[in-house]
């Protein structure tokens, strides 16, 4: 991904899979995540994007996933944390 202020992130799609935030995946009442990434497909694809309003994309995912909403503000904070993740190696 490519922000407007010059800043790229690469998220591998196990990882942005895992990081959805929708009810079926982060237990609503402690905010704990339920999707576990060792589950996950690592061959999963994205099938569709749709732009939600201005605020985010709904991603509709190979193993049949597609109540969350991925808000810029999160995807920015995936970039911004795997650009020091990066860094830091």
């Amino acid at each position: 991904m490519t922000w407007h202020d010059g800043l790229v992130g690469q998220l591998g799609l196990v990882k942005l899979r895992a990081e959805c935030m929708c009810a079926r995946c982060v237990d609503e009442i402690t905010g704990q995540r339920i999707v576990d990434i060792d589950g996950i497909d690592p061959q999963i694809a994205i099938v569709e994007m749709q732009l939600v309003g201005s605020y985010a994309v709904k991603i509709r995912w190979s193993d049949g996933h597609d109540t969350g909403l991925y808000t810029w503000a999160h995807l920015r904070r995936l970039c911004e944390e795997n650009v020091r993740t990066n860094h830091q190696h």
